[in-house]
């Protein structure tokens, strides 16, 4: 093997300029040396000190281990909310900019509100004058000095005074658009300066309270699949945070091998984001009490995946036949029994037939329904 490898690299070399020979074959003497001299500190350690490598160990126990399925998407938001001008009104300011995440009732729009305050005062008024006229005309009326139609009619246009003052308070509030729901904009239609005509969109959230994802799964799991059924969201972002997601569809494709599921996502805590990448756990079944190790325990070479156990004081290298994973830990079909001390953690380079010490042992992957048997 190492002879093949050195005369492709030796045929690889001397297609390369001379000065790009020289530095490759610096580079890779280097390394040769620098593995070399860390294997002779290893074994100059073990013979000089005589003292045994210090391990972490683990018992091999059985646990549940579940059949699941994994797929990766990126969120996007489930609601979508485009707020739309009350009125004609020219655009003043707007106070947040694409992408920009806002809180419920965040001013977001505001509109020149000259004309609106100026059209109030003068309904103000012309309400205040007629109701003083009103007022008069009322202890007149009472005595028979005012015709019962034209007081009637005073009554009349105070009323519609009143209600016309009212609906100037209302288009003066409207002078600011306010969001609706804690989300992000997604877009905005308009321009400070715009004159924005009644209905016209004006702005679009995107909610951040629930957001949605679709992605393929091979069709021979589509049957596993109900509506409203749960799978676990995991996000890079937030590691130790556990998010819950539910099918809202699986919709097979007669043409192809895949089905495309699309699932809600919970996000009550607004951690997520519209274009985060995440992924989604679905446990379809599961295998009861198989022989589980923690991943932190194996290593690979080119004979296959490999684990160390503790016997009568020295380690033993041990290849396996692995199974499912979930999580920490990888179920084991054939390389090593339930009870064996597996290492988990070490310092130094290991080798087959070591002597070591064990410093601590962790407690084991057991799985409560699976004691006893």
């Amino acid at each position: 093997m190492f002879n093949v490898l050195k005369q492709k690299f030796v045929i690889a070399t001397k297609l390369l300029p001379f000065w790009l020979q020289y530095t490759l074959t610096v580079l890779l003497l280097t390394l040769i040396a620098q593995q070399l001299v860390a294997r002779a500190s290893n074994i100059i350690h073990h013979v000089i000190t005589n003292q045994p490598e210090e391990v972490i160990v683990q018992s091999a126990q059985i646990a549940n281990m579940p059949t699941h399925f994994i797929a990766h998407a990126s969120l996007l938001a489930a609601e979508k909310q485009t707020l739309l001008t009350p009125v004609a009104r020219e655009v003043q300011s707007i106070y947040f900019a694409k992408g920009d995440e806002v809180d419920r009732d965040d001013p977001l729009i505001q509109f020149d509100d000259t004309i609106a305050k100026e059209k109030l005062q003068s309904k103000q008024r012309d309400f205040e004058r007629s109701l003083k006229q009103l007022e008069d005309s009322k202890l007149l009326y009472e005595l028979g000095g005012v015709h019962p139609v034209k007081y009637k009619s005073l009554v009349e246009k105070v009323a519609e005074e009143e209600q016309a003052t009212k609906h100037s308070l209302v288009t003066l509030k409207h002078s600011a658009i306010r969001a609706t729901v804690h989300g992000v904009i997604d877009q905005i239609f308009v321009k400070p300066g715009n004159i924005a005509q009644p209905q016209q969109p004006l702005i679009t959230l995107a909610s951040l309270e629930l957001l949605r994802a679709s992605y393929r799964l091979p069709k021979r799991y589509s049957p596993l699949f109900v509506k409203e059924a749960g799978a676990r969201v995991n996000v890079a972002e937030h590691p130790d945070e556990g998010f819950w997601a539910v099918i809202e569809s699986v919709k097979e494709n007669k043409e192809h091998s895949y089905a495309t599921l699309t699932a809600l996502v919970n996000n009550g805590a607004k951690l997520l984001w519209p274009g985060m990448h995440v992924s989604f756990t679905h446990i379809l079944a599961s295998r009861a009490c198989q022989l589980v190790v923690p991943i932190s325990a194996l290593m690979s070479d080119f004979n296959g995946i490999s684990i160390f156990k503790v016997v009568d004081g020295r380690v033993v290298l041990n290849y396996l036949s692995l199974g499912e994973r979930l999580g920490d830990k990888i179920a084991v079909e054939y390389g090593i029994e339930r009870g064996d001390m597996i290492v988990t953690d070490w310092h130094r380079d290991l080798h087959d037939g070591d002597r070591v010490t064990v410093t601590q042992t962790k407690a084991p992957l057991q799985d409560p329904k699976c004691i006893g048997l």
